[in-house]
């Protein structure tokens, strides 16, 4: 059975939207009932069996984006994500309603968009739809940590011990000429040391070749973890 569901002014008019949020989204308290009660709709209906096609249009910006959030969660590799795209001059002319049926030749089509549904991959990442959004955004950062650090250990164990000193130098934030002379070595050796760095950065990220990367692009990545190496 496939739903749609249109996250614009007509999901405001849910009554349980209303109850919880007044209309609006002003402050963290009106966005935390927002979170809460579409990952409830949302919920249910999956719970249902549904298969769902969520149409971001219109309507308040912020539940557009909440209500993505609640689909990477909540979502299956069946349901999808679509953006309904209405030409500029037809949003002009139907402003404060003066058009409320356009025909199928006024361009007004579905776009689909990609959405990763990490409940599906992850499925202990559906506990936080029990959870406050300040607690998911805690849990966000430290899952992405996590694999920053896993990436960071996968690049140091391929590299030999000077090569691992000149990392830990450019995450200290040196640059190349400063390495060059905390090492004692030429600004060439350590040129060289830097590109093998970078490639094995560039495996680890999954970078692409032609995608320029620099020193600066290692402080960023290894300075956290280095300085809360032991």
């Amino acid at each position: 059975m496939s739903t749609l569901y249109q996250i614009t002014d007509d999901l405001l008019a849910l009554d349980a939207l209303l109850d919880e949020v007044g209309g609006d989204i002003t402050d963290e308290r009106a966005a935390e009932a927002t979170w809460q009660t579409l990952h409830r709709l949302i919920g249910q209906l999956k719970a249902e069996g549904r298969r769902l096609h969520l149409v971001v249009t219109g309507g308040p910006r912020l539940i557009g984006l909440l209500a993505m959030s609640a689909a990477t969660l909540l979502f299956d590799h069946q349901d999808r994500l679509w953006h309904l795209f209405t030409p500029r001059p037809l949003r002009q002319e139907a402003s404060g309603g003066a058009i409320l049926h356009v025909g199928p030749d006024a361009g007004v089509r579905l776009i689909q968009a990609p959405l990763a549904p990490w409940g599906a991959y992850f499925p202990a990442l559906r506990e936080l739809t029990q959870a406050s959004s300040q607690q998911v955004l805690t849990a966000q950062a430290r899952w992405m940590d996590e694999g920053e650090r896993g990436r960071c250990q996968l690049v140091a164990q391929q590299l030999t011990a000077r090569q691992a000193e000149v990392l830990r130098a450019f995450a200290a934030g040196l640059n190349p000429q400063e390495v060059a002379e905390r090492l004692s070595v030429s600004l060439k050796t350590v040129d060289s040391h830097k590109t093998a760095i970078l490639d094995q950065c560039r495996i680890a990220w999954g970078v692409a070749d032609g995608e320029r990367m620099t020193y600066h692009d290692l402080r960023r990545r290894f300075e956290r973890y280095y300085s809360a190496a032991p």
